[in-house]
């Protein structure tokens, strides 16, 4: 685990500033990894008497988080576990119990908030398409949930299979089923036309 490394990195400064300290970033991997390989005496993290001790440590803890999480079975302790879409329906988190109705599945998801397919609990990406101008029928499109947030649309979650399990879905629209046409309460004289006539894919 790089995370036995991190306090190495987090240098006191000489500011009181109590944020000053924090320095980790999403490059951190490269800086643990050299500090895991060449374990420099003189950067040991505090409260530890050697690498060695670190890396006991975090293999123990590692250990108790896949008994205590995983009920011991090292195949059930993987990353999808703990990374999970975690979406949640506004309604369900204002009206406790009605979370269970509304929220898309809870789902393993690859990816990481780092990495091109970004994915954490409760964050992700809104949207994902790949398309080239002139070539729009091989493009790809993906969005979580559905294109309505009513739980009784058939396009509730529609979608959202394909989204978490990154499974390419048609950048263009398919076949229309349905029409929705809105008309004034009255006709003008002049124009009988409809105010507006849209078209659900």
């Amino acid at each position: 685990r790089y995370t036995a490394a991190m306090p190495a990195l987090e240098v006191p400064s000489k500011s009181n500033n109590p944020h000053s300290r924090r320095l980790l970033t999403n490059q951190a991997d490269e800086p643990a990894w050299r500090l895991l390989s060449e374990r420099p005496a003189r950067l040991v993290p505090p409260g530890y008497q050697s690498w060695e001790g670190v890396i006991d440590a975090a293999l123990t803890k590692m250990l108790l988080a896949l008994n205590t999480e995983a009920g011991g079975k090292l195949a059930a302790f993987t990353w999808g576990m703990a990374n999970h879409a975690g979406i949640n329906h506004p309604l369900g988190q204002a009206l406790l119990g009605i979370g269970a109705l509304l929220d898309p599945p809870d789902e393993p998801q690859p990816g990481d908030i780092y990495q091109p397919r970004v994915a954490s609990p409760g964050f992700g990406a809104s949207v994902r398409f790949v398309v080239a101008p002139g070539r729009e029928t091989t493009g790809v499109y993906h969005m979580p949930t559905g294109q309505s947030g009513h739980p009784l649309s058939p396009y509730y979650n529609l979608g959202h299979d394909d989204w978490a399990k990154g499974r390419p879905t048609p950048f263009l629209p398919g076949e229309t089923k349905w029409r929705l046409v809105f008309w004034p309460l009255r006709l003008s004289a002049v124009s009988q036309a409809p105010l507006a006539d849209a078209t659900v894919h």
